[in-house]
């Protein structure tokens, strides 16, 4: 759906490493951003689900400008949506270099042995009111910069922050959110990691659903 109010059908494919969103009918293909859409939905083959994803105001994270930006919907309430916003990647050049020093009395400059190329992206886990207000929630920001872990032998690295702990219990019942705060400590979920906010999510589900 276009801001302008036209719906359009076809194939779509949006690359959340560049924020853009592709759309082909068979005969013509166009690019869009955030600006000239209201949403946009598609059935992911990998993950066998719909997927749904909206245009909504908030501050872009590299301009610190408020514009429109994609976010998808991870579940939807009767008061509040929690809502995914994946910024585009950041590409950053870093170099490895020597010390300088002295050699026999003599003083070298430092070198550059290396570069490398470091990929971040970030992800952040938001709450819409029923105002349509977004309320950042946590972040989780993944890099990679080629170079695999002694340890896991994983180039992607992880790191999660969590920006407002107590967000989510201002739209949930107290008597649900001890709930959900026990059921994640008795599994070790914790509520800044992506996946694990999703498994305490489906329980949550469970319980407004009885």
């Amino acid at each position: 759906m276009l801001s302008s109010g036209e719906e359009l059908i076809g194939l779509v494919k949006f690359n959340d490493r560049n924020g853009v969103l592709a759309y082909h009918d068979g005969d013509n293909s166009r690019p869009f951003g955030p600006r000239s859409v209201l949403g946009f939905d598609f059935f992911d083959e990998r993950v066998q689900q719909q997927r749904i994803f909206y245009s909504l105001e908030d501050e872009d994270p590299q301009t610190n400008v408020m514009r429109p930006l994609f976010f998808e919907l991870l579940r939807d309430y009767k008061t509040f949506a929690i809502m995914l916003r994946t910024d585009r990647t950041e590409v950053k050049e870093k170099m490895a270099t020597s010390p300088g020093g002295y050699n026999n009395g003599v003083y070298y400059n430092p070198s550059i042995n290396n570069s490398s190329l470091e990929l971040s992206q970030t992800q952040t886990v938001c709450i819409l009111d029923d105002n349509g207000k977004v309320f950042p929630y946590f972040k989780c920001t993944k890099k990679e910069d080629g170079r695999k872990s002694w340890f896991s032998n994983d180039d992607v690295r992880t790191k999660n922050k969590m920006i407002n702990d107590d967000l989510i219990r201002e739209y949930i019942s107290q008597t649900d959110y001890s709930k959900i705060v026990q059921y994640a400590d008795e599994n070790k979920l914790d509520f800044k990691k992506l996946d694990d906010f999703l498994k305490i999510l489906k329980y949550y589900d469970s319980l407004i659903a009885d």
